[in-house]
């Protein structure tokens, strides 16, 4: 079999994307597949309009694809031929496989050189400035997941497949070996890329295969695949300053009521002369509490309380002064004064407060610090978010396309690349796509006949809602939530319950109401002349 030249590259549409970029188009039907292949029916050049243009503001030279969210979908479309004279189309049989893959375009370009050996033979290749570092959304055998830079050039044209590149060999067992495991057994991801239907490909002479742009993030295949920050020196820095003055070193705290007992009515009493001093000392208390879980159940957060243990604060009753430590007392406070335990009763518990707070040593601070720290480690692995592909919001990427060509059975197939298509970026999912119409949302009418309209209507999704909270409901009124005073609760029949309602209605009551607060935060915002456009319609008769 005579082997020719394989080229795989655009549609040559547009000559300003480039004449081998691949086609990336734009498309607003639901049945946007369809579409693309009825309008390659009447030629090439009936694509052009649906061309992606829209540049991003932030990136002059970028386009700018959106989501389906947008209701708006994105196809990669090139053409594969032999590259000879006349271009004869590549017979789609010979095809074994196709794909797409998106590739990020690294944040900082710099110059290095790298090493890299592929097929057995070394090479070495040098990143300008002009140079873009591109990644790969990679996925080791694990499952793992995450962006990884190539460090070359050819290693770009590796295939995607792990399992599918050629073995490397050195020419010495030893030093392959050696080789083999530096080599990282890693896949990237890819999108399908499918081949026209065959009658569509013979009418137009070409072989074209198509694919949907991929923009959206995949959720990782493993759980613990968080992309969980590390704190800088300047972050820590920014820590010691935040924490509150009864941990910081060198700095004076005047104890309110300084010797007294105090109960959580004493807490509410804004006549007493020191509440706004009680209020600040309990908010230091609180933000202990809170936001570094000071008295929490993990080893981390039992480590902030034993650091905050070490501090020995004095309390004197009758001349006589005992030494209690700073954690005990603080968890005292919290537990009386701010989560009111015990007020209800008769005798409510107070709380003595100490004579004075002694001055907290650069060592008993850099041990609050550090236990801290680890608090709020182990809070960013809970509470960071398992990132997709497209998660960092403004970075630019590029896709490439490629196809693995059959020749001989005893030969595996031959990987062809694309080149690459124009850089682009993800619009957020609240970015406005001018293209795609409004999506029409019909509400009831109020006419002479409306109140009978909602006799018919019958409840079509139901709220499971437990018995404590149901109670709460039921015994609550409106002014005493607006207080902050719900929760009360009567009777408590121990039954859960199910609340049906109908969701036009639900959606009437949440127009209604969207539209009084749109009025209200107008006055703050002026915001109705871009967020809310009513036009006259003309009624059908």
């Amino acid at each position: 079999m005579v082997r020719h030249p394989i080229r795989l590259h655009g549609l040559n549409l547009d000559p300003s994307q480039g004449t081998s970029r691949p086609t990336i188009l734009q498309r607003t039907e639901s049945d946007f597949i369809p579409a693309v292949l009825r309008d390659l029916q009447h030629g090439l050049s009936s694509l052009i309009p649906t061309l992606a243009t829209t540049k991003d503001d932030a990136h002059p030279h970028a386009l700018k694809l959106f989501q389906p969210i947008h209701r708006t979908f994105h196809l990669v479309v090139v053409e594969a031929h032999c590259d000879i004279p006349g271009r004869p189309r590549l017979d789609p049989q010979r095809i074994d496989s196709a794909g797409i893959v998106v590739r990020r375009i690294g944040r900082a370009p710099h110059t290095a050189s790298f090493e890299t050996s592929q097929r057995g033979k070394g090479s070495t290749h040098t990143f300008t400035a002009d140079d873009e570092r591109l990644e790969g959304w990679m996925v080791d055998p694990d499952r793992r997941e995450g962006w990884s830079v190539f460090h070359d050039r050819s290693s770009e044209e590796w295939d995607p497949d792990a399992a599918r590149r050629r073995e490397l060999q050195t020419g010495h067992p030893v030093l392959t070996r050696w080789m083999l495991a530096k080599r990282r057994q890693v896949s990237e991801h890819v999108s399908p890329l499918f081949v026209a239907p065959p009658a569509l490909c013979r009418a137009l002479g070409k072989t074209i295969l198509y694919g949907l742009v991929p923009v959206t993030n995949d959720i990782p295949h493993r759980a613990d695949d968080r992309a969980v920050p590390s704190y800088s020196q300047e972050d820590v820095q920014l820590l010691r300053e935040h924490l509150p003055p009864i941990v910081q070193p060198h700095t004076t705290v005047i104890v309110p009521r300084a010797g007294q007992f105090v109960t959580y009515a004493d807490v509410r009493d804004e006549t007493h002369a020191e509440f706004r001093r009680l209020t600040e000392f309990l908010g230091m208390v609180r933000q202990l509490a809170v936001e570094f879980d000071a008295f929490g159940p993990s080893p981390q957060a039992k480590a902030v309380l034993n650091a905050l243990n070490d501090i020995a604060l004095p309390f004197t009753q009758n001349t006589d002064t005992v030494y209690h430590p700073a954690g005990e007392f603080v968890h005292e406070v919290f537990r009386v004064l701010i989560n009111a335990e015990g007020a209800d009763r008769a005798d409510p518990p107070s709380v003595l407060m100490p004579s004075a707070w002694p001055a907290v040593t650069p060592a008993q601070h850099e041990a609050i610090v550090s236990a801290v720290l680890s608090v709020l480690e182990q809070h960013l692995t809970l509470v960071a978010p398992v990132e997709g592909r497209f998660h960092e919001r403004g970075r630019c990427y590029r896709l490439r396309t490629f196809v693995r060509v059959k020749h001989t059975p005893d030969c595996p197939p031959e990987l062809i690349w694309s080149s690459y298509s124009l850089p682009f970026t993800i619009a957020p999912w609240f970015d406005a796509n001018g293209e795609a119409a409004p999506v029409p949302v019909s509400l009831p009418d109020l006419d002479g006949g409306f109140l009978e309209k909602l006799k018919s209507l019958k409840p079509n999704v139901a709220f499971l809602v437990p018995d404590k909270l149901m109670n709460t409901l039921l015994h609550t009124s409106p002014k005493d939530f607006m207080e902050g005073s719900g929760g009360k609760k009567g009777p408590n029949l121990g039954l859960d319950w199910i609340c049906g309602f109908n969701i036009p209605i639900i959606t009437l009551c949440a127009f209604i109401v969207f539209n009084i607060f749109l009025q209200l935060f107008n006055i703050i915002f002026w915001w109705l002349p871009f967020v809310k456009i009513c036009v006259p319609f003309p009624k059908k008769r």
